[in-house]
């Protein structure tokens, strides 16, 4: 397995919340758990946003204070390294926490968007902003509008440019690893779907598999631990 990896000259990733569990970063799911005196579900929909930006900004706030005391883990900077070394390499993460980046992956695709960046409400514009604490409420920089956090909220989907261009490394590519996200719920079934019909061997790491996943090979164990063997030179 490991051989088919370094075989693979055009590799693509698709990473999750769960790459690294252990960390202080808080799950972003509809679910939600408690942070910050909120649940995830109270902050993360359009309604809260607009009835009290403040407070929802608030809970962002934190969560990128305690984000800016995390190093990426050994998975993050595993892919780091094997994108320095690949021919082709499409990182694409369900991870909101902008920790790819700061392991210095390049070619990523955030499904979800970013706690680090904004997204003005009346332009439209997305920018990067690393202001911690943030004003509050922050404004665009182009327009002066209310900016809310660059994540997607319930109800948002995914926007359509992201996935194509997720899509046609798919369609090139040797091999697909998902970790850290479940391989049987989306996007991850169309990732491997995909990714299966181009020839790619497909790889699954997960330290709770589910059954139901379409991918060729299996690796139980915490993603921290196992990315970096499956990638080692």
């Amino acid at each position: 397995m490991r051989a088919r990896i370094a075989r693979a000259r055009r590799l693509v990733v698709l990473t999750g919340p769960a790459l690294a569990p252990d960390n202080a970063i808080p799950a972003f799911s509809d679910c939600g758990t408690t942070f910050g005196g909120a649940e995830v579900r109270a902050v993360a929909a359009q309604q809260p946003f607009f009835e009290d930006p403040v407070a929802v900004w608030r809970w962002y706030d934190e969560c990128r204070r305690r984000l800016a005391g995390v190093a990426p883990g050994a998975a993050r900077r595993a892919l780091a390294e094997a994108e320095r070394r690949a021919e082709a390499f499409t990182l694409a993460t369900e991870c909101v926490d902008g920790l790819h980046r700061r392991a210095g992956s390049r070619n990523v695709v955030e499904l979800r968007g970013s706690v680090w960046q904004t997204h003005c409400t009346r332009c439209g514009l997305r920018s990067e902003n690393r202001d911690v604490p943030i004003a509050m409420p922050p404004s665009c920089p182009l327009c002066t509008g209310l900016a809310r956090p660059g994540v997607l909220w319930r109800g948002e989907e995914v926007p359509r440019p992201l996935l194509e261009r997720c899509f046609e490394a798919l369609r090139r590519c040797d091999a697909l690893v998902v970790a850290g996200t479940p391989g049987d719920g989306q996007p991850a079934v169309a990732f491997i779907a995909v990714a299966r019909r181009a020839g790619a061997f497909v790889v699954e790491v997960s330290a709770d598999p589910r059954p139901g996943s379409a991918a060729d090979a299996l690796v139980i164990g915490p993603p921290d631990d196992v990315v970096p063997d499956l990638f080692a030179s």
